[in-house]
């Protein structure tokens, strides 16, 4: 069965370790492809700093020069809040052959509990953990609420890139710049767009 990961995201902005993680969750569990899908509007996040068109943007520049990297307009076509599980539904339904694998870091699984449909979306799709550089998953804690997970996950090491949308908007609105932390076309075109600036 052909496997295709997803890497979801509000990618505000898409930076490198976005690329890295998919890269390496590729390469590990030879997926076929890297899907990335933007939110819309992400439920357990507040606010975006960009619209869901200019993430669109950003993550089609961030991912052109990789074949086996792919964007899906599933959730910014949908609007509204982007629950996971209806994006599993919908791509079990279209393309049922596919064993669809969630690209997730450590620290979003730990909200698993949190997400909509949760113990759905596990007997669903099968999980690509993550490590995330200084936060501790308390692993037993989580296969207590979700047994399935121990068979339906694998976890990865690395690579571990200390870098977060939240530090690159810090940078852009204090006029450092964000050159090697994104890739230039993304850079160029926040630039272009005037995002994040104070």
């Amino acid at each position: 069965m052909q496997r295709v990961g997803i890497l979801g995201g509000t990618f505000d902005p898409i930076h490198f370790a976005h690329l890295a993680i998919a890269e390496e969750a590729r390469v590990v569990l030879g997926l076929s492809q890297v899907v990335f899908i933007p939110t819309a509007q992400q439920p357990l996040k507040q606010q975006h700093f960009s619209s869901a068109y200019q993430r669109l943007a950003m993550t089609k520049l961030a991912i052109a020069d990789n074949p086996a990297f792919s964007v899906s307009t599933i959730e910014v076509e949908r609007s509204g809040v982007s629950y996971t599980i209806d994006t599993i539904q919908t791509l079990h339904q279209d393309q049922p052959h596919i064993e669809w694998w969630l690209i997730v870091g450590s620290d979003s699984l730990a909200t698993l509990s949190r997400w909509h449909a949760a113990h759905d979306l596990v007997q669903l799709a099968h999980f690509a953990i993550l490590e995330r550089p200084g936060f501790e998953l308390d692993w037993p804690a989580l296969l207590d609420q979700f047994p399935e997970l121990a068979k339906r996950s694998v976890r990865i090491q690395g690579p571990r890139m200390d870098l977060s949308a939240t530090e690159l908007r810090s940078r852009l609105q204090a006029g450092l710049p964000v050159r090697y932390l994104v890739p230039d076309a993304v850079a160029s075109y926040i630039a272009q767009q005037q995002l994040y600036l104070a």
